[in-house]
């Protein structure tokens, strides 16, 4: 059906595909560097510096999440970062995720939830 399409221009779309590639490789660059230099993990704890930029956080989100050991989907992590502007704890694919403010500014730390009551 697209392909049928007289309105479509086959290079603007590969040309803004290009760029999408572009921006998320700057993305996976800039989330490296930062976990690098802003996130430390002690046994089963990982305590991250917020990053201030929402799509930057929502994948350093999922990474601490997934050295936890879980498997979080997308709208779980926008849905919890989207909640941290109301409350300060949240869990997600089974980790247990807090905000804290400390000196030297906000952090979140994760850890694995703690076992559910029957």
């Amino acid at each position: 059906a697209l392909a049928d399409a007289d309105w479509i221009d086959p290079l603007a779309v590969a040309q803004s595909a290009q760029h999408l590639a572009d921006a998320n490789e700057a993305l996976d660059y800039e989330v490296e560097r930062f976990w690098k230099q802003n996130a430390q993990r002690s046994d089963n704890v990982i305590r991250l510096r917020l990053h201030p930029m929402r799509e930057t956080r929502l994948r350093l989100m999922t990474r601490a999440i997934h050295e936890l050991g879980g498997s979080p989907r997308g709208s779980d992590i926008a849905n919890l970062d989207d909640n941290f502007s109301n409350q300060r704890k949240g869990n997600v694919a089974g980790v247990m995720v807090e905000l804290r403010f400390e000196d030297e500014g906000p952090f979140f730390h994760f850890s694995p939830e703690p076992p559910r009551r029957s």
